[in-house]
């Protein structure tokens, strides 16, 4: 037994030493791969900045045309233009998009009139390019955001309270995940969470043009429970509410319906235990009413 604790020993000593001389020897292979990556994205940036020079104007418009029935579309100022330039050189790409819900775009032009990219911009100011990843947050980009949106008035509530229109469903393309929360009284009684499935969220996309988005807005005091949508980086596309009386609406009141979305949102609350749960309260309520009569 001792024999084989030694061996053990000693092969695990020849391990870690081969170990700690391979995790010695490793970081500089992947420093290599850093700084080649870092100088790409540095190279990359300088590239994109030298580019917005030949800006010569920027409207301000919605990430789809038509997702509302009152559209927005105004050019920038020219001194607008001017600030973007003079903080070019902090523009840092990096890959992917951005984390928050996109709440409009910038669009680019040189002064031929031909289109040089375009940005969605976050609640927070953040920016992704068209097809260069996101705006890093070091620079000063974010700034220069905000102060055109006090310059213009933009205010986020009030560019997402809009009427819906035709295209207003053209976003379920981006839904990657989607979770399905019930809302309850306080927090000692117990909510269902439940994350849709992929099939499931394919099935609303291929439904889509089945959908109705109303057009009056409604207050809703109480809700059942809410669905929030993200892209696969997080951000936020929808938040869809349920009532009481099992009517769907969009988080900004106005309601969706047709016969194939209430079919799918009936397979869901089957499948999340929201249906079974229902039910079973329904028959506990019954049953203490049932028994309230015999007391009585």
């Amino acid at each position: 037994m001792k024999k084989s604790i030694f061996v053990f020993g000693v092969t695990a000593g020849m391990l870690l030493t081969a170990c700690s001389q391979e995790v010695k020897e490793k970081p500089k292979k992947n420093q290599k791969v850093v700084e080649t990556v870092v100088q790409k994205q540095d190279a990359k940036s300088k590239e994109y900045a030298k580019m917005l020079e030949k800006v010569e104007s920027i409207t301000f418009g919605d990430v789809i045309e038509n997702s509302y029935e009152e559209s927005i579309d105004f050019a920038l100022e020219k001194e607008d233009i001017e600030q973007l330039k003079a903080i070019q050189d902090s523009i840092v790409l990096e890959p992917g998009e951005i984390y928050t819900r996109a709440s409009y775009k910038l669009t680019f032009y040189d002064k031929k009139g031909n289109k040089l990219d375009s940005w969605k911009i976050g609640w927070l100011g953040e920016a992704e390019t068209e097809a260069n990843g996101r705006i890093g947050e070091k620079g000063e980009v974010s700034k220069w955001v905000k102060n055109l949106e006090e310059k213009y008035k933009v205010d986020d509530m009030e560019l997402y309270s809009r009427t819906p229109g035709k295209n207003y469903l053209q976003r379920l393309e981006e839904v990657d995940e989607s979770v399905l929360d019930e809302i309850t009284e306080n927090n000692f009684i117990e909510a269902i969470s439940y994350k849709v499935q992929k099939e499931e969220i394919e099935h609303l996309l291929n439904i889509r043009e089945e959908i109705t988005v109303g057009k009056e807005k409604h207050e809703i005091d109480e809700y059942y429970y809410k669905m929030e949508m993200y892209t696969d980086e997080g951000a936020g596309v929808y938040i869809w509410i349920v009532d009481f009386d099992g009517k769907m609406y969009t988080g900004e009141g106005y309601e969706l319906s047709g016969e194939a979305l209430m079919e799918w949102k009936e397979e869901i609350e089957e499948k999340s235990g929201l249906a079974e749960k229902e039910e079973r309260e329904n028959r506990q309520k019954d049953e203490r009413t049932e028994r309230n009569i015999h007391v009585i």
